[in-house]
């Protein structure tokens, strides 16, 4: 075979390829989970964007992370809910929505603006491997309207309203292969440093926990929502 023949054959070959249609090329199955804050009392419906005019119904537990769903070639994650008008034509109403991430494993935190998960949602992507927020990780989120500082193990952190932060601290001490971390919150309005929170916890490898910071919706106290989830 000539070698202007072979080239011809490899530009070919190359251009077949380059038109192979999307659903050609590897699919990614990506699992996704789901947390939402404030807690939530009572069951809204609420529903996931799968695909082109494709949608599943979710869970959106308070006080742990959902079982996973598998979604294949997330893009973005879209929440709201499908409505039909008086002629039967149904429609998609976007609660909120943000770009989902490469990882594999994700979980999105919702964080609703009211009352109801119509009032509007802030998705948060977060990588839940092991390398993101795997076990041993600790997400803090300030949602109160005071400045949080403290330490939990080796690591400390400052938190202002509404931000938050990923930490990997190391135990303060093990006894009995059993390992703690000794942890120490203050918080601050105006020019004062209060003490807040002070306990040992237990520290495990295999757990990854949500603490937030919020006030207290009847007694205006400051409070901490915590969730646990072991990975394996």
């Amino acid at each position: 075979m000539s070698a202007s023949l072979l080239l011809k054959l490899s530009l070919f070959l190359g251009i077949s390829l380059t038109g192979l249609p999307c659903a050609a090329q590897e699919k990614q199955i990506t699992n996704v989970r789901f947390v939402t804050f404030p807690v939530l009392t009572g069951g809204e419906a609420v529903e996931l964007i799968v695909g082109d005019g494709k949608t599943t119904a979710i869970e959106l537990p308070t006080n742990s992370l959902s079982k996973p769903y598998q979604i294949e070639n997330i893009r973005k994650c879209t929440l709201g809910k499908t409505v039909t008008d008086d002629e039967g034509k149904a429609s998609f109403t976007v609660y909120g929505q943000t770009a989902a991430l490469t990882s594999k494993e994700q979980i999105i935190l919702v964080i609703r603006k009211g009352a109801k998960l119509s009032d509007g949602l802030e998705l948060t992507a977060f990588d839940s491997s092991q390398k993101g927020f795997g076990g041993g990780k600790y997400f803090l989120m300030n949602a109160s309207n005071v400045d949080i500082a403290g330490k939990i193990g080796s690591s400390t952190f400052k938190l202002t309203p509404n931000k938050h932060t990923l930490l990997a601290p190391k135990p303060s001490k093990v006894e009995n292969n059993r390992k703690y971390l000794y942890t120490e919150i203050h918080f601050r309005k105006g020019d004062l440093q209060r003490p807040f929170y002070t306990s040992t916890w237990r520290f495990s490898e295999n757990a990854r926990c949500m603490v937030f910071f919020h006030h207290d919706e009847n007694s205006k106290q400051l409070r901490t929502h915590t969730i646990r989830h072991y990975t394996e």
